[in-house]
Formats: structure tokens, C-alpha cells, sequence
């Protein structure tokens, strides 16, 4: 008689990271079961169809705190149940912001940021590594809230009749004024959500549909894209974060030298790339 299989016992406590501390290196390979729908978040609906893959290439003003999730105090698992709480947010290339009654944000720009610099891509040497400014938070979030039908931003803001008010107050700050029923989903949307491009190479190229056009202030830089294959990146040397809980406290961020996205629609075909170790 086949034995009674022992049911597996739920986890009740995050698994902490070891004492070690973190080790440079390796290129990470994980599978996606489809391709892109673009690579300008302009043009695309979902960012989960885009190719932002959450801020690998490029930046959001804000972002949630990493210290508060399971590496660190563990006050959420960073699912759906975070939105909303502003209190697990964090300025990310925004240092810091405000968020003034009736109706005002205030994000005070990082210094001392820059695009990422890939001597490869002719879209980044026109940006050539330049600091990321107050007139780059600008120019993005009036494109996507403003000047973009298809984006979120503009059908809740523009679409509605509420537009946002976006000003640049100097180099390192910038004013952005919503309807008072819209404080905190502006600054969910526009800050936690609207990813920052340089206008140099939306203006001379159009958009950033290319993805050889695509330059950012995150992590990674994208060397190579083959539509329904794969997707190539390699690390920012000149990424501004550090690592900001555990034993790697304090280390220059990223740890991968790169990862690369493998694109395999039929399950059975990825279970078997994972059994060889291929993800």
C-alpha cells in the first residue's frame, strides 16, 4: 500500500540570507513565456509586456524601500498588498519627496546620478554619460502624463480632465501639482510607476522603440535583443546604489555581471531547460 505522503509544513518566517557576504559576478538566465510588446513605455499599456523589466535599464523617481522587505525587517513581500502604503516607499532617483495638502508632490533629485554609458551603443554616446537632472523628470513624466494617449498616466490624468501640473523649480527639484482626490495616486503613478528617459535620444531618434536606442540610469544596459529568442544585458559599472541591507551593506550594486532573458512560450520546453540547467 503506497504510504501517505507527508504533508509539507508552511513556512511561517522569510529565509534569511547567510552571514556571507555577497559575491560579485555570474550572469543570471530565466525564462519568459513571451516576447515584448515594445520598448517604449509610451506605446505600451502593460509594463509587465515592456521592456523595463522593472527598472533593470531604466529608473523610477521612487521605489519601495528594500530594507523593509524580507532581506531586512520584512514588513511586506513586495505583492500586490504594498500599494498604496507609502510608508514602504523610498526615494530612489528622487533622494527624497513631499507630498504637500491639497495637492502637491515635491521631489528633490538625486545628485550626482548619470545615464549609463555604453561605448557600443551610438544612442548612449549622444546622452555621453551626462548627470541625471531635474529637466529629465520633467521632460518624462510630461510625455508619459501629458503628450502619450496610450500610457496610464494620460488616461487617468489627461483623459479625466485632471492634468498635472509638472515645473521644474531648479536643477534638483521639480513641482508637480495633481487634483487633491489624486495626491497619492499621483505620486504612485508618477513617481512609483513612470520610468525616466534622456530627451536627447527621443528627440532625435523619435522614441524609443529601437531597442538599440535604449539608455538608462538602472543597473543594466541592454546589448542585445533577437525578437521571440532572447534578451542580453550587462552591468552599469556606474549604477548609483548601493546595497542597502545585510551583509552586503553598503557594496557598489549590481553583484551580476549581467543577465540574459531566454523566451520560451511552451511549458514543457522550459521545464526541460530548467532540468538541464539552461535556466
Amino acid at each position: 500500500t503506497p504510504a501517505t505522503p507527508t504533508a509539507e509544513k508552511p513556512q511561517k518566517e522569510a529565509v534569511k540570507a547567510g552571514p556571507e557576504a555577497p559575491k560579485y559576478g555570474g550572469v543570471f538566465v530565466y525564462r519568459t513565456a513571451s516576447d515584448l510588446t515594445g520598448w517604449d513605455e509610451a506605446y505600451v499599456q502593460s509594463r509587465a509586456l515592456s521592456s523595463s523589466l522593472y527598472g533593470a535599464v531604466n529608473s523610477l523617481l521612487v521605489s519601495g524601500d528594500w530594507a523593509k522587505g524580507p532581506a531586512g525587517t520584512n514588513e511586506t513581500d513586495w505583492y500586490y498588498g504594498m500599494l498604496g502604503q507609502f510608508g514602504l516607499l523610498k526615494g530612489h532617483l528622487a533622494e527624497s519627496f513631499e507630498l504637500i495638502k491639497p495637492g502637491t508632490i515635491i521631489f528633490h533629485v538625486r545628485q550626482g546620478v548619470h545615464w549609463a554609458l555604453n561605448p557600443k551603443s551610438a544612442a548612449s554616446q549622444l546622452v555621453n554619460g551626462r548627470e541625471f537632472t531635474a529637466d529629465d523628470v520633467v521632460f518624462s513624466l510630461t510625455r508619459h502624463a501629458l503628450k502619450s494617449p496610450l500610457t496610464t498616466m494620460y488616461q487617468r490624468f489627461t483623459a479625466i480632465g485632471k492634468p498635472p501640473t509638472i515645473t521644474k523649480l531648479d536643477k534638483y527639484t521639480v513641482e508637480v501639482k495633481v487634483d487633491p482626490d489624486m495626491l497619492g495616486y499621483g505620486l504612485t503613478m508618477l513617481g512609483n510607476f513612470t520610468l525616466m528617459w534622456p530627451h536627447e535620444v527621443i528627440e532625435k531618434y523619435g522614441d524609443m522603440k529601437d531597442w538599440r536606442n535604449s539608455v538608462g540610469t538602472g543597473p543594466f544596459m541592454v546589448t542585445e535583443y533577437v525578437a521571440g529568442s532572447a534578451m542580453t544585458y550587462v552591468r552599469n559599472p556606474n549604477f548609483f546604489m548601493t546595497d542597502p541591507v545585510g551583509p552586503g551593506k553598503g557594496n557598489q550594486l549590481p553583484y551580476l555581471d549581467g543577465f540574459r532573458t531566454l523566451i520560451i512560450p511552451d511549458p514543457s520546453t522550459s521545464q526541460a531547460a530548467f532540468r538541464t540547467g539552461k535556466i
